[in-house]
This record gives C-alpha cells, sequence and structure tokens, in this order.
C-alpha cells in the first residue's frame, strides 16, 4: 500500500509517528500529545512501547492533555497553567503533596449534600476532596442513595491543575 502519511486517519498518523519514534532507538525523544486521536486500546498499546523504551535507557519528554497518560508514563512531571509551572517534580510527589487521597465527582442534580475537605465547583461538576478514603465512601454512597450519578477516583494529576499550586482552583467557583 503506497500511501501518504498526511492522507491517513489522524489516529494511523499518529501511529507512524509513534513507529517512527520506537524505531529511531534514540537516547531522547520528543513526542507531543503522542496518543491524540487513539482509541483507548491503541493509546494503551503505545504507552506499552513508551515503557518499553523507558526501561532501554532511553528518555522521553513528552507533552500531553491526558492526566492518564501522565500518570501511565512520566517519571517527573512539570504541570502548566496559562503558560507558567505551576508544579513540578516527581508525579507521584506532586500528586501527595495536594493532601487528598480520594475524590468524589458529582455529576448534575447540584452537590446531592457533598461534603469534602475541599469542594470545588466546575460548571455543572461538583469536586469532593478527602483526605480519608472512608469519609470518601461513605459521601459516595449518600449521593447514590439519593439518587444522585458520582464517580469516587484516587487524587491524580488532573487535580494538581485544578486545586494545586496556583492551578485552575481560582478560576472556578468554590462550594
Amino acid at each position: 500500500m503506497n500511501t501518504r502519511c498526511h492522507e491517513l486517519s489522524l489516529g494511523n498518523q499518529q501511529r507512524v509517528v509513534a513507529a517512527a519514534a520506537i524505531a529511531s532507538e534514540a537516547d531522547l525523544i520528543f513526542l507531543d500529545e503522542p496518543t491524540s486521536g487513539l482509541d483507548p486500546i491503541s493509546r494503551r498499546g503505545f504507552w506499552n512501547s513508551l515503557l518499553r523504551i523507558k526501561s532501554s535507557g532511553s528518555t522521553i519528554v513528552m507533552t500531553s492533555h491526558n492526566p492518564e497518560e501522565v500518570e501511565a508514563i512520566a517519571d517527573y512531571v512539570v504541570a502548566m497553567s496559562s503558560g507558567r509551572v505551576v508544579s513540578q517534580g516527581p508525579v507521584r510527589s506532586v500528586i501527595e503533596r495536594l493532601g487528598f487521597s480520594r475524590v468524589v465527582e458529582v455529576y448534575g442534580n447540584g452537590s446531592m449534600g457533598v461534603d469534602g475537605d475541599m469542594v470545588v465547583r466546575i460548571g455543572g461538576v461538583v469536586i469532593a476532596y478527602y483526605r480519608d478514603e472512608v469519609d470518601a465512601e461513605r459521601s459516595l454512597a449518600r449521593v447514590v442513595r439519593n439518587g444522585g450519578k458520582a464517580r469516587v477516583r484516587p487524587v491524580g494529576v488532573a487535580d494538581v491543575l485544578i486545586i494545586g499550586e496556583g492551578g485552575f482552583y481560582g478560576e472556578y467557583e468554590e462550594s
């Protein structure tokens, strides 16, 4: 098949770029949004390839708007907001500095009585941060019991931008 790269779908273009980066065996690889346009299965396959490259001793510098990707691949993160660094360090350290262990996100229907150690409202989503995992689970159960839609998750890189060290937190309404 003789197809020019620009004639491929975005996802296939990303696959070609990924294959070229992997095949290069370079000591230093720069990637800009490497999994943009990839489906979840292809994305995870690509992450596995990056982890193999890292384990062989190569350094990967990557930009990403995907917090899940950053947590899966990165050893060190520089989180930026509006062109300025808001936090940096080893991924786990940056997350731990927030001081929370769990997040309950409530969708629609207001806050449904969510009470966290810190509560932020972004659009129609209430985001409640908890230091204690048991408190988060109780809050989630209360929301579900009242007919609300919610989920509980660990604190992650996205939260660094929402509430941490000069992140977006100040730009949104606090509950």
